[in-house]
């Protein structure tokens, strides 16, 4: 294991090149050894980190003692930049920029201060803090970005400003704290099983489908956001809860009111109104909601197994018959929507037969 010290200067001993592009240029330290390296001291230069030659994955690990600078002189932009199959592990120190993931690459936080946004692209992977809690916690002080098709497992910790997702990404969010909006956009998935969310100025979460550019023609991609438990605080203007823009989102719980009149599990009839109810981890709802754009908010029932259309507590032929009822009759029935999409139609067919056959 090689340790980045204090007195770094020229010559760095452990196949970790410096380049300078010029006086003014930022300088960057590259770490290509494909080996393990420790950064625990002050540093003059941001960090790339990138698979050996030969392909071996390089693992930095960043504890305490650690101060990274940005990529641009004014400390808005990257302090690490991580690619390949290579890992870095933050327990501590702080960057004075972001971090970003790009191409297969993972991070590991478990404390620490990330000074700007958080960026994840390229099928990577991300896990901040631990499912046991012991993890301390680890602030982003900016943006957490989530993107192309990278999965994130959020357990612990504090985001200062937006949680956005994008480009088929999935984010989990079990625990933490979180200060501005959560959006998704573009076939992305946020999963929501904890945390406290306090949105400052802007909406609390907002599900758009998002307008993306393919051609200079704009389409229109559905994402989603399942909502199992947390406590939310509210928005100081806009409602708490938006779907807009072909988006979902899906609601788990029991004992759902609108404007204090129970509704039943399905799709929201109202475009607007006051949302009660128990969530599934047992917290309360008391907050507003819009619909827009063919969004949709659906309200689904805790419990049971899908495809258990007939409530007995097994999948097989007694539900066939409540289950071609459910599809031909028009009324939502949560066990018989097997895709979850909030709409019982033809579409679940197929995975309801995976379910009575074991696939």
């Amino acid at each position: 294991m090689k340790t980045v010290s204090s007195n770094l200067t020229v010559v760095l001993t452990f196949s970790v090149a410096l380049l300078f592009f010029n006086e003014s240029s930022p300088a960057q330290i590259i770490f290509d050894s494909g080996d393990v390296n420790v950064v625990d001291s002050l540093l003059a230069d941001y960090i790339v980190v990138q698979d050996s030659v030969a392909g071996a994955a390089t693992t930095v690990t960043v504890e305490d003692g650690a101060d990274i600078p940005s990529f641009d002189p004014e400390n808005e932009d990257t302090s690490i930049m991580v690619s390949g199959s290579s890992i870095v592990e933050i327990s501590g120190g702080v960057t004075a920029g972001g971090f970003n993931l790009l191409g297969n690459s993972m991070g590991i936080f478990s404390a620490g201060v990330v000074g700007d946004e958080v960026q994840t692209f390229d099928n990577t992977f991300l896990t901040i803090g631990t499912p046991d809690g012991n993890a301390a916690v680890l602030d982003i002080q900016d943006d957490l970005e989530v993107g192309g098709n990278s999965i994130v497992d959020m357990y612990e910790g504090r985001v200062f400003d937006d949680v956005e997702t994008s480009n088929s990404a999935v984010l989990n969010l079990f625990g933490g704290e979180y200060d501005e909006d959560i959006e998704a956009f573009d076939n992305s998935v946020i999963n929501i099983f904890g945390g406290i969310y306090s949105t400052g100025f802007g909406d609390l979460d907002d599900i758009e489908g998002g307008e993306i550019a393919v051609e200079d023609d704009e389409v229109v991609n559905s994402a989603q956001i399942n909502i199992h438990g947390g406590f939310f605080m509210g928005a100081l203007f806009d409602p708490d809860f938006c779907a807009q823009g072909n988006g979902t989102m899906m609601i788990f719980g029991s004992d759902f009111a609108v404007d204090g009149v129970e509704v039943e599990f399905g799709p929201i009839e109202a475009e607007s109104g006051l949302l009660t109810g128990i969530l599934e981890d047992g917290s309360e709802l008391n907050n507003d909601f819009i619909q827009l754009d063919n969004g949709v908010i659906i309200l689904v029932e805790v419990g049971g197994l899908v495809g258990d259309v007939n409530c007995d507590g097994v999948i097989d032929l007694l539900d066939v018959s409540p289950f071609v009822e459910a599809v031909s009759g028009g009324s939502f029935n949560s066990k018989a929507d097997i895709n979850m999409d909030g709409v019982v139609d033809l579409l679940d067919v197929g995975p309801f037969v995976a379910l009575l056959s074991g696939n």
